[in-house]
């Protein structure tokens, strides 16, 4: 896999998460909890539930350094290797233009159902679609998505994947 690959799909993925935390933690503060919410859930399993409860119920501003870091950390190092993992499949499948767009919509809810289905209960937290409910997981992920797929449309180009080949093919030969 080349460099640009790996090094597009993680961006891809921070900016997708930048996009998911900027949706996530503006629904939070229209319902009334603190905008910080989000980044405390994503830390509870680290530094315990306290946080996000007190997020919930303490005021559109309510802050706590340390969980709100941990949560930022954790959050964000998930969707640089989500995006990782999508820039693996990109090159693999070599999906160009408008299919490449469509695989990016639809890895923000691949990685938005394994992590549902996986780690957040593994953790003893709830599937996003239990809680914060399903239409926030749809938005949400879609602003993960977007990102994903943007950069599949607009930045991996076709001779990226006729140079892959080209270089898969010589190693074949050479072998």
């Amino acid at each position: 896999m080349q460099m640009r690959y790996a090094v597009g799909g993680v961006v891809a993925g921070l900016v997708g998460g930048l996009a998911m935390a900027i949706y996530t933690m503006t629904n939070e503060l229209l319902s009334g909890h603190s905008i910080f919410t989000p980044l405390y859930m994503t830390a509870a399993p680290l530094v315990g539930m306290g946080a996000m409860e007190r997020g919930m119920s303490g005021g559109a501003l309510h802050f706590e350094l340390v969980p709100a870091m941990v949560g930022m950390v954790v959050h964000f190092l998930w969707t640089a290797f989500w995006g990782l993992l999508f820039a693996v499949l990109l090159w693999a499948t070599r999906a160009l233009g408008w299919p490449g767009f469509a695989l990016g919509i639809a890895w923000g809810y691949v990685a938005g159902t394994l992590m549902s289905v996986l780690v957040l209960p593994a953790v003893g937290l709830k599937p996003m679609w239990a809680m914060p409910g399903p239409t926030v997981f749809v938005l949400d992920h879609l602003a993960f998505g977007l990102p994903l797929a943007v950069w599949a449309l607009l930045f991996v180009r076709p001779a990226d994947t006729i140079a892959a080949r080209a270089a898969r093919g010589s190693r074949h030969r050479a072998a």
